[in-house]
Order: structure tokens, then sequence, then C-alpha cells
């Protein structure tokens, strides 16, 4: 029986790489045990008669290494963006925004320091702030360096509902994304439908949804200098280029795309033979 398989990112790589920062952070045997799982949950990984269908370029890439198989039998297929919903005509404002739940490795803070050495943007954090300690304790470190700073720039919008997000997301200028390595990144895609100009690290499949090399940083010293260069130009055409660009990111490429897939293996749109 054949099967499709749609990844968004191979467990197998998320753990290696779950391994790299516990053999830098935590004790020896805790390591030991970690890698004895995961030898047990990979040593009868088969990929023999698996339609393959990757989120990304770099997922596909991933796979391939992971799997140790040619990436020629790897079906890329970007995930669904109900891009329409993110059209609008509300004039922008001199500010940033980011979404991502409050926690240290959403960088948060490097936001917050960034802001520091650009005073004429506001900076918009939204985000979801758990009942976890780490989650608390950092939302808490954020909006005391604000205050400590006196920076009348920066606010942060915990746990806001989807309508007040997107209203905030209408209204920016400009959308900083912090995570490197990221498989897809479906929040970049709603932003350049708003009408946002991203600002995305030059990792993961964030190439793939932002071309533009200046709109894409390699360390976060870069961030500034990338919003001072842009604001001081015209960018008009850098939205154009994004907005034609992330029609194929959209949910009638996704199904036309996946019916093909569907029609390989004699299946119809209701599953059957």
């Amino acid at each position: 029986q054949s099967v499709i398989s749609y990844i968004h990112f191979p467990r197998k790589a998320r753990f290696k790489n779950a391994e790299l920062k516990l053999k830098k952070n935590l004790k020896q045997i805790v390591f030991d045990l970690e890698k004895i799982l995961a030898r047990g949950l990979y040593h009868t990984e088969k990929m023999d008669g698996l339609k393959i269908i990757a989120n990304s370029n770099f997922t596909k890439k991933i796979i391939g290494q992971q799997f140790k198989i040619s990436e020629s039998q790897i079906e890329v297929i970007y995930p669904p963006v109900n891009i329409e919903a993110f059209f609008n005509s509300t004039q922008k404002k001199k500010q940033v925004v980011s979404i991502g739940r409050f926690m240290p490795d959403k960088l948060q803070l490097q936001q917050i320091q960034i802001s520091k050495s650009i005073p004429y943007l506001d900076f918009h954090l939204i985000g979801f702030v758990s009942d976890s300690k780490e989650s608390l304790k950092y939302f808490d470190e954020c909006r005391n360096y604000i205050a400590e700073n006196n920076l009348k720039n920066v606010y942060l919008h915990p746990n806001y509902k989807f309508g007040k997000m997107k209203q905030i997301i209408f209204q920016s200028k400009y959308y900083l994304h912090m995570l490197e390595d990221e498989p897809f990144g479906i929040t970049t895609v709603q932003a350049i439908a708003a009408g946002c100009i991203p600002i995305v690290p030059n990792s993961g499949g964030q190439i793939e949804i932002v071309p533009i090399e200046q709109l894409r940083w390699d360390n976060i010293q870069q961030i500034a200098d990338i919003f001072n260069k842009i604001e001081n130009t015209n960018i008009d055409h850098y939205k154009k280029e994004l907005q034609f660009h992330i029609k194929q990111f959209g949910n009638e490429q996704f199904s036309k795309k996946f019916l093909k897939i569907f029609d390989l293996f004699g299946i119809d749109d209701k599953g059957g033979k």
C-alpha cells in the first residue's frame, strides 16, 4: 500500500539539534540516555514505498541528509496560507511587528535591545505568555528592561487575540522575524500579504519566502543597519515583488499540487481509489 508522508521537519534532525544542546548544557549521563532513546526510535526506519513531501526546499535537503535518500525523490509543497485574509488598505505607521511566544529562544529581549538604536520606529512584540515559570520570568525580564531603559518605542502585547494581532500587522510597515533555520514561516507570508516589509534570517525556509537578500540578516548585529538603509530608500518595489512572489504559497496552489500527487496514486479527492 502506498503512503504519502508530508513532513514539516524530520524529528530525527530536531533530536540531533537537541543532542548538541544537551551536550553543552547537561551532564553527560543525560546525553547518553537521549542517544539510547534515539537509537530505539530510529533503528527500524524504512522509507521504501513512501511518497515523501517536504514543506520547503530547506526541509527537503534535511530529509535527504537524515534518511540518505536522493532529493530527486522528494516533492516540495509549501504549506497553505490564506493570503487573501491579510489583504488590507490600512495606512502604514513607522512601526515594526514581531510574533512569537515569549521565551528566550524567540529573542524578544534582543529585539528590545535593537529598538534602542532605532528610536524612530515603534516595536510591537506580540506573543503568548504561558503559565510556565520560564515564560513568565522571561516576559518580566523584557518588561523590566523596557522600564529600566525608559524605552518609549516598545510595546508588549501578551496573549493577544487573532483579530487584534491582525490589526497591528495591518498598521505595521515592517515585520521582524528572529528564528533561524525555521523550516518554513507562515507568519512571514501573512505579514507580506498584509503589506509589511519583512526582515528575516538568511537561513531555513525564510530564504524561499524572502528572495531579496537586502532584507535578510546573518547575525543580529546587522538588523539595525538593515532598517536604517531601507528606511531611507523607496521600498515600494520590494512590496510589489514580495506580494507577487508569495502567490505560490496560497491555498489554491497547495490544493492543486496535492491533487496532482493523488492522481499519481489513483486516489480521488475523497480518498477513494
